[in-house]
């Protein structure tokens, strides 16, 4: 089984796209707290002026990812995990085939072409409001928000929802994600646990300068 959390921050903050607000005064994360979670040593995530930050940029846009291994500690890596493990006999489960821009078939272009080729996906989720407090701590820490608006250079907002914020995705023996484009303007994952065989996080790189491209 593989396990990987989905955090989505957004760049607006309009009551229109349910976005919290920036004010991180009430989280629930300190800055001695961020230290138990993350690897500062190898990431120095509270000081934004770190040169690791300027590398793991040009990764990001040139590539279209920017990977940080052992980006957490070992006993918040295994203290997640353990939650999620938890967690995951309930979750809910998606089983459904869809197109890589996770559209409807469009009857006007013919049947072969990739937009109607649909993929079957099978995943289960863990919503925000079942992970578990180390985690959540993690999502709500104000650092790692202020690392992650540095490193798209550009200010961020948690998600104000209390179901799809931050999941968990449980992908069980056989099952996968098909290719698809994702929804969010950018996606932070986090692995939990690796599958004993396949398991890859497969990505291209940028394919697309906006949502109106083929």
């Amino acid at each position: 089984m593989w396990m990987a959390v989905q955090c989505v921050t957004t760049s607006t903050s309009t009551a229109d796209d349910s976005c919290a607000s920036a004010d991180t005064s009430s989280s629930s994360a300190s800055a001695s707290d961020i230290g138990s979670l993350v690897n500062l040593e190898a990431f120095p995530i509270e000081d934004v002026s770190r040169p690791f930050l300027a590398a793991a940029r040009t990764a990001l846009f040139e590539t279209g990812v920017a990977s940080f291994p052992d980006f957490l500690r070992p006993a918040a890596v295994a203290a997640a995990a353990g939650e999620a493990t938890l967690a995951s006999p309930t979750a809910f489960v998606t089983d459904s085939e869809h197109n890589a821009w996770q559209t409807e078939r469009n009857t006007s272009l013919p049947a072969d072409h990739l937009a109607n080729l649909f993929m079957r996906t099978r995943v289960a989720s863990v919503a925000t409001d079942e992970i578990g407090p180390t985690l959540k701590r993690l999502y709500e820490a104000p650092e790692l928000l202020a690392f992650l608006s540095a490193l798209l250079q550009r200010p961020l907002f948690r998600l104000d929802d209390p179901i799809g914020a931050c999941t968990i995705n449980v992908f069980r023996e056989g099952w996968h994600h098909a290719w698809h484009f994702d929804e969010a303007e950018f996606t932070v994952t986090l692995s939990l646990q690796a599958a004993d065989e396949g398991g890859h996080f497969v990505f291209t790189p940028p394919l697309r300068t906006s949502a109106d491209d083929p």
